[in-house]
């Protein structure tokens, strides 16, 4: 923030309750930053003591700060954009305004996903558009909840860029869903010895139309086949962690990222 020159937060979206997700907010609120609301998607539902322990701390974090929970449909104000929750605390949107589902061929050999009692499924995401621009983000979505969005008809359309769900764990990014998106550039947020799985990834690279998948991390237990190029990653094995992926995106639908370990940028011409 102090590098982009940010001084205030006028929302955090939380997109649910477990700590990597949620965990820094106390440390958000004890460094003075003024923040307009906090956005989540109600109550914690995960039986476990730790997801209470971290739900109960961000309650306490945020004390007087303005909390808003969400549900699908809902829009979040930001100037220039347009922000629509797609789904929350297990729910889904049924339709997207301007956007005509089509029906998604690869429904028929999609398998059947369980639904798993954890918070991953009831986490909050959105589609930001900017102008022709279109991002996706569901945090910890799982296939179970993935699927509705895309089948039997596919209500999200395509996207310029997914931040890859659930940091590519392969409990996420169902084939039916990812070609689905149609992302043109996908950015894992994974970690060097967490998800990074080699199924999720390889669905993801050999999705048609993907232009390049980033990864945050290089993924230590995974292997060389089933990890991206050294340009596309943020931390390498054995150097120092930190780095970061930053995107500029604009109106007309062409974006850029920049590798903050090499100092580099890789542009992305509009559709």
């Amino acid at each position: 923030m102090h590098d982009a020159g940010i001084t205030r937060l006028d929302h955090v979206f939380i997109t649910h309750f477990h700590v990597d997700h949620v965990g820094g907010v106390p440390n958000l609120v004890a460094s003075g930053v003024p923040i307009g609301e906090f956005i989540d998607h109600g109550q914690n539902r995960e039986d476990s003591d730790i997801t209470r322990h971290d739900f109960a701390a961000y309650l306490k974090a945020i004390g007087a700060t303005p909390r808003r929970i969400i549900h699908p449909g809902d829009t979040i104000d930001l100037p220039g954009l347009k922000t629509i929750v797609l789904t929350a605390d297990g729910e889904h949107i049924t339709a997207i305004p301007g956007i005509k589902p089509e029906p998604n061929p690869l429904c028929a050999t999609e398998p059947h996903w369980d639904l798993d009692d954890t918070e991953n499924p009831r986490s909050a995401g959105f589609l930001l558009t900017y102008g022709r621009f279109r991002f996706l983000d569901l945090g910890d979505l799982t296939k179970a909840k993935e699927i509705p969005l895309v089948c039997p008809a596919n209500l999200i359309g395509s996207v310029d860029l997914y931040l890859v769900n659930h940091h590519g764990f392969n409990l996420s990014n169902s084939k039916a869903f990812v070609d689905a998106i149609h992302p043109r550039v996908a950015i894992m947020d994974n970690g060097a010895h967490k998800a990074g799985s080699p199924e999720a990834w390889q669905t993801i690279h050999e999705s048609p139309g993907l232009q390049d998948l980033y990864m945050l991390h290089t993924a230590e237990g995974s292997d060389a086949a089933h990890n991206s190029a050294d340009p596309l990653i943020a931390n390498l094995k054995g150097s120092p962690d930190g780095a970061y992926l930053k995107v500029s995106a604009n109106a007309d639908g062409s974006f850029s990222v920049f590798n903050s370990r090499t100092a580099q940028t890789k542009s992305y011409s509009h559709k």
